[in-house]
């Protein structure tokens, strides 16, 4: 299998469409960012399902009370994943989901009574900020 075909056979397997997988390496072979030798080592990782998998643990542990996921979609797989690669321990998975826990305003004491959703807590920079704000204790920020 060559290098281009191994690193769709990839994205394909994190929910990445084909058509922006191809780009992706018709990009990176024009610039010449990349050899075919390293794009051959990125298609043949794949991420350790356990660490990222901590992330629903974590939300599971201290917010499972709030929303109860019953199920990993490919896009949940891959937002869990991409999160992962931003913040990869699972001290700061605890701290943010703590965060959550801590926050009234995520528990539905809010005008609307919205509650805080696991997809919520997946988003790109939302878990960041919640893990510096349940490290550093800091009720202000919210």
């Amino acid at each position: 299998m060559k290098p281009e075909e191994k690193l769709i056979e990839f994205a394909r397997k994190i929910g990445v469409s084909f058509e922006d997988t191809v780009a992706i390496v018709n990009y990176l072979k024009s610039e010449q960012l990349m050899s075919l030798d390293v794009l051959s080592e990125i298609s043949n990782h794949e991420p350790n399902k356990e660490d990222y998998k901590y992330i629903l643990h974590a939300w599971s542990t201290h917010c499972g009370h709030l929303h109860n996921v019953s199920n990993l979609d490919v896009k949940r797989k891959t937002a869990m994943r991409l999160r992962w690669q931003e913040m990869p321990n699972k001290e700061s998975w605890d701290a943010a989901a703590r965060a959550v826990k801590m926050n009234p305003f995520y528990n539905g004491k809010n005008d609307s009574g919205w509650k805080a959703t696991f997809d919520f807590f997946i988003r790109p920079t939302k878990a960041m900020r919640l893990a510096e704000v349940g490290v550093s204790g800091d009720q202000e920020l919210w």
